[in-house]
């Protein structure tokens, strides 16, 4: 029996019986190397007969599948999400850096721990398979953020992590507001208008600058 095959199952109440299948998974899990679907339901059912509790194969599976849902486990892996994070060190730490800074680039992540890109990816891997963290795409580039985080927000991020894109900023914070158009502010930043149409399109998206048109011209102003 597979993940898969679990779907086909009934659900049914199942909240009092979800932390002791959980035990019984990890002390399974501290006796073989990772999660077998088809090992690990006969280990169960001999550990609940000894325990005399009402619970058969059926309700078993149903609660395996709850888990697997929930990513409380993941088949194939010998972690659960209680210890994805202990061990090892390296993978907590990886997790703390994307935690605080939303969005950030695989290749920074390299830099930053000074590590390989099968290490890098196999740890990633980890923590998305328990979905601690999650993967999106911005501007073409593969961008990591905790699960929680909203999804605008890690983009707010990514784009604020930018150093035009803070130059920008630091431009407007600096200026007396009396409205800019995007010419000049090429020409005072040095950086091609293409490059600030988009990024100014993108701040006025997160409610940083307004565009407003004055005299047949369009003028961007700091919010």
């Amino acid at each position: 029996m597979n993940v898969e095959k679990l779907e086909d199952i009934m659900t049914f109440d199942i909240k009092e019986y979800e932390d002791i299948v959980l035990s019984y998974i990890i002390e399974y899990l501290n006796k073989n190397r990772y999660i077998e679907i088809k090992k690990v339901i006969p280990y169960i059912k001999s550990r609940i007969t000894k325990m005399d509790l009402n619970l058969n194969e059926e309700g078993i599976c149903r609660i395996l599948k709850s888990l697997f849902e929930q990513k409380l486990i993941a088949e194939g892996s010998k972690l659960t999400k209680e210890k994805v994070l202990k061990r090892p060190p390296l993978r907590k730490m990886i997790y703390n850096f994307i935690k605080e800074n939303p969005g950030v680039y695989y290749s920074k992540i390299l830099k930053k721990f000074n590590i390989g890109r099968q290490s890098a990816t196999w740890h990633l891997e980890m923590l998305m398979k328990f979905n601690i963290i999650n993967e999106i795409k911005i501007e073409n580039n593969l961008v990591y953020h905790e699960s929680s985080l909203d999804t605008k927000k890690v983009e707010l991020s990514f784009y604020l992590s930018k150093k035009k894109v803070n130059k920008i900023i630091e431009f407007f914070n600096d200026y007396n507001n009396d409205g800019i158009t995007k010419s000049e502010l090429s020409t005072n930043l040095k950086m091609h208008v293409n490059t600030i149409t988009k990024y100014l399109k993108k701040l006025a998206e997160f409610n940083l600058v307004e565009k407003k048109k004055i005299s047949n011209k369009y003028l961007y102003f700091k919010k």
